[in-house]
């Protein structure tokens, strides 16, 4: 076997393999008749449809044109690569893929084309491939995004000796070094969740022990340890506990069956941000909502009572006041609840309840807002996430008084994926180039940890959409690829492969659940139904 560097890692490489025989050429000929399409959404289909035939020529006509994708206008080279490399999960587990997958891993940059490389990776799942794939951990000066994708490829393989180097071998990465230790810890803990079939292997509790040992250290980032314990929640099967060690080593013997030590421990007093009684694990926050026309809908009666009914059952946030006095607490209770004179329909619903979570944010936290309709944009005073400073605050829901109903002009799409694009590219000190905002130092330290998205319907447009052929005087637009429920899921999977934020769903009156259900899916949260609707997970 020879062994050559990938990407400027040490790693086996897997030899190309020789393609006999003609495969599906339908498929092969749909799909090369698709290059010619003006519109984005209808090439996007066809990568689908001829990866998913399982041929063994995708991996070389997907390279060729990710490598040279299509120019002109409408062309959106830097979306066609994205969507190639997320085509390629049709194809995991298909005869012949490994060694072209190989090949043109090979030929790869160092900490480039992540989102790419662990696409192929996926599609190398022999011993031998594995083997490399763990080697290139140990590589001298190796590019930690590279090594990230490797330790999330060897996660996805359910390979248990990446449990045993996390044991022996991941000891505080460049923990002086911000940036990296946050990626790396991230990729470990997202292993251990991709790995928890394996969690009563002593391997398992060994790697676990290790990642909730980082709790206690405080150079490990806020942001890695939200991550980890998100990942530990779905990996064990239990609650959010924060930095709660002692309850974390409850959670691992529970989950593993073994006798394991729950040792010292602590957890945060601290209120966490809510929205619709939603609570987010996170400290920097997102809001992402709905201002389309169908939010000018009235708020049905049920509605509001569903509303009124929760907000008794769950404890609300106390701010301010003598906290031992019980009646000084119901007071400020029912101060905070929403003020039911002011909401008609559901965007005020929106707006009130926003206003209502934005006061409740505690100083140490900060937030922005980002409206999503016919087009996206940021409120004025958040164009980037700002602190939770009672003069931020104020500035804040002065704008959202003043000039929220502006927005509910001539608003009749919705374009959710715009505005979590936008979402992911805002950070503490301003926004991320696009296609960047995944790999961006700003975006992964100082981006949102948690999302709140807010919408009453599936999205009809995204920003790639095309003048119908049939319609292209009267500028009727047809949806781009994101309208479809599979690429928008892969944009967002490629958005969190690195940061691993939170995202939490609330649906009024919808009944497009698959979509809310979806979102919080890959972004390890919940979601919230008001209305009639149901099947939320």
């Amino acid at each position: 076997m020879v062994r050559k560097l990938l990407f400027g890692i040490g790693l086996a490489c897997i030899p190309a393999l020789t393609v006999i025989g003609q495969g599906n050429d339908p498929a092969l000929e749909a799909y090369e008749a698709s290059l010619k399409f003006p519109e984005l959404s209808k090439r996007a289909l066809a990568m689908n449809d001829f990866a998913s035939s399982r041929d063994v020529r995708v991996i070389e006509k997907f390279r060729a044109r990710y490598e040279k994708p299509e120019s002109g206008q409408h062309a959106h080279p830097d979306e066609v690569r994205h969507l190639l490399a997320g085509a390629l999960s049709l194809s995991r587990g298909a005869d012949g893929f490994e060694g072209p997958s190989a090949a043109w891993l090979g030929a790869l940059k160092p900490g480039a084309d992540t989102w790419l490389k662990f696409q192929l990776m996926c599609n190398m799942t022999s011993t031998e491939a594995c083997t490399g794939f763990l080697a290139s951990l140990d590589a001298p000066k190796a590019n930690v995004l590279d090594q990230a994708v490797a330790i999330e490829a060897l996660g996805n393989a359910g390979d248990a000796r990446l449990l045993s180097w996390i044991e022996k071998k991941f000891i505080s990465p460049a923990l002086d070094k911000e940036y990296e230790s946050t990626i790396l810890i991230n990729a470990c803990a997202s292993a251990l969740m991709r790995c928890r079939s394996l969690v009563k292997d002593p391997l398992y509790v060994k790697a676990a022990y290790v990642m909730i040992d980082l709790f206690a250290l405080p150079k490990v980032s806020n942001t890695s340890k939200l991550v980890l314990a998100r990942c530990l929640a779905r990996a064990l099967n239990t609650e959010n506990w924060g930095a709660d060690i002692s309850q974390w080593r409850k959670a691992l013997g529970e989950a593993s069956g073994e006798k394991v030590d729950g040792g010292g421990g602590r957890t945060s007093s601290r209120r966490k941000p809510e929205f619709f009684g939603v609570v987010a694990h996170g400290d920097r926050i997102c809001y992402v909502l709905d201002v389309s026309a169908s939010m000018q809908a009235l708020v049905s009666a049920s509605e509001r009572e569903q509303l009124e009914q929760e907000a008794k059952e769950r404890d609300g946030p106390v701010t301010g006041g003598d906290k031992g006095d019980p009646d000084k607490k119901k007071e400020e209770k029912k101060e905070e609840g929403l003020p039911w004179d002011k909401i008609k329909n559901r965007f005020d619903l929106a707006v009130e309840s926003l206003k209502l979570s934005i006061k409740g944010l505690e100083e140490h936290m900060k937030f922005a807002v980002v409206l999503f309709a016919n087009k996206v944009e940021t409120l004025n005073s958040t164009r980037q996430l700002i602190d939770a400073s009672p003069a931020n605050v104020t500035k804040v829901l002065k704008e959202i008084d003043q000039r929220m109903k502006l927005f509910m002009l001539d608003r009749g799409e919705t374009e959710i994926h715009t505005g979590m694009r936008l979402a992911f590219r805002m950070h503490e000190k301003g926004q991320s180039k696009e296609h960047t905002q995944d790999t961006d130092v700003q975006a992964v330290l100082g981006g949102a940890n948690a999302f709140y998205l807010l919408s009453d319907g599936a999205p009809t447009n995204d920003a790639f959409s095309h003048p119908a052929e049939d319609n292209a005087n009267s500028g009727k637009q047809r949806g781009g690829p994101y309208k479809e429920l599979e690429h928008f899921r892969r944009d967002l999977e490629r958005l969190c492969f690195f940061r691993k934020p939170e995202i939490h769903c609330i649906g009024i009156a919808t009944d497009t659940v698959e979509w809310l259900n979806m979102f919080a899916d890959v972004g390890m949260g919940k979601v919230k139904l008001i209305g009639t609707a149901t099947g939320a997970k």
